[in-house]
């Protein structure tokens, strides 16, 4: 017999209620993976694929916005406020790919843009979006970063994760 987990009804050693959210998982996972073939399948740059776009960004800014309400502030254990000081090892790095990619980005649109010599990001993945499959899978990683980035918000100002 298993030792009970916290999440564990007391005196359920099935673990019964730990599965209780599994079919709302299942629906949920669904649900996305429904949309963003949906999603993938509009028009670029139309009314409909801007609107598509931005709900999801919506629904993903009012998560972040709902987690920082609801979550207090934890002083950090270096002292000072929250989200205050140098970036760390991990946000240094991103930062420095960002500014990388958006440097390669404005070299190559002043190189003239669509240019085989300097191609722009979006230059460099058109082969790869004329297939669907693609686009869903791409759509998906962007949800997902969205919502990594909400979680690591509410760990972080819940002084879970203290990098």
């Amino acid at each position: 017999m298993r030792p009970p987990a916290e999440h564990d009804a007391p005196g359920d050693p099935s673990g019964a209620r730990r599965h209780r959210g599994a079919p709302r998982d299942a629906a949920v996972a669904a649900f996305v993976l429904a949309w963003s073939w949906w999603a993938t399948n509009r028009i670029p740059f139309s009314l409909e694929a801007y609107a598509v776009v931005a709900l999801p960004v919506a629904v993903c800014a009012a998560g972040a916005l709902v987690a920082a309400l609801r979550l207090p502030q934890v002083p950090s254990a270096r002292g000072g406020a929250p989200g205050r000081g140098k970036p760390t090892g991990t946000s240094a790095l991103w930062l420095v790919l960002l500014a990388c990619s958006l440097a390669l980005e404005g070299w190559a649109l002043a190189a003239g843009g669509r240019s085989r010599r300097w191609p722009t990001l979006s230059d460099a993945v058109d082969d790869l979006l004329r297939w669907h499959g693609v686009r869903v899978l791409l759509y998906l990683a962007w949800l997902a970063v969205g919502l990594l980035i909400i979680r690591a918000t509410s760990r972080h100002r819940s002084g879970v994760a203290e990098a």
